[in-house]
């Protein structure tokens, strides 16, 4: 197990999990894509910003907070940046799926499928 390997490993692991967002993201945006407009994508980006902290980061992969506990937070997250009631559906998917470390990646991948499908630089 060398320090190549590690690495290789790690850059495995995060093109999978990105490959999962984009899965999420499309089928999020084939379902809900009317729910957003330029102020909503701009949120998304906002929220994206929290998320992006080590803290939040490292908080969503703590399997001991209380799932009932997680789900609020996240929902409350989710309504101080005004988002969609449906992410919150997709909050909860994620949970109950136990990939809410997702959840950052999928916004990401959110905000660009939207502005290519709607032609936004």
């Amino acid at each position: 197990y060398t320090r190549y390997s590690r690495v290789y490993e790690k850059e495995s692991i995060m093109n999978g999990r990105l490959t999962l967002a984009k899965k999420y993201a499309t089928a999020y945006l084939n379902l809900f894509d009317e729910q957003f407009d330029l102020n909503s994508i701009s949120r998304v980006h906002e929220a994206i910003s929290f998320f992006d902290h080590p803290e939040v980061q490292s908080a969503l992969k703590l399997p001991t907070i209380a799932p009932d506990c997680e789900r609020d937070n996240l929902h409350r997250v989710l309504e101080r940046f005004q988002l969609p009631v449906s992410l919150m559906r997709l909050v909860d998917l994620l949970l109950v799926h136990k990939r809410i470390v997702l959840f950052p990646d999928i916004l990401v991948e959110l905000s660009k499928l939207y502005k290519e499908r709607h032609g936004i630089a």
